[in-house]
């Protein structure tokens, strides 16, 4: 039964190191046309959102789960900031985006 979930364990490291690399190798950096104050502010507040999101689900994570499932949420959350930095960049970047078409 160790064997076993050593090798899960394993497994599930090496594909999500994987996803990570990927994800932060191409997409986390993503260069805009105009790069101004704005879009570095926007940057930042994804950024701040991500962390403070991915901090409250490890608290809550941390005061709910135990042993192994704790672990493997903690490998997930690996990739869950990135993940996240994306998800509400391109969001706010959207967002942006319309405000400035419906000033127009």
């Amino acid at each position: 039964m160790r064997g076993e979930s050593c090798s899960t364990i394993c497994a599930t490291t090496s594909y999500c190191s994987a996803f990570c690399s990927e994800c932060s190798s191409s997409h986390v950096r993503s260069r805009e046309r105009i790069e101004d104050e704005c879009i570095a502010r926007i940057r930042l507040n994804a950024l701040l959102g991500a962390l403070y999101a991915t901090f409250g689900l490890t608290l809550i994570t941390a005061l709910v789960l135990y042993d192994f499932e704790f672990l493997y949420f903690m490998i997930f959350n690996l990739c869950l900031l990135p993940v996240l930095f994306l998800i509400i960049e391109q969001l706010l970047l959207w967002r942006f985006r319309q405000e400035g078409r419906h000033e127009e």
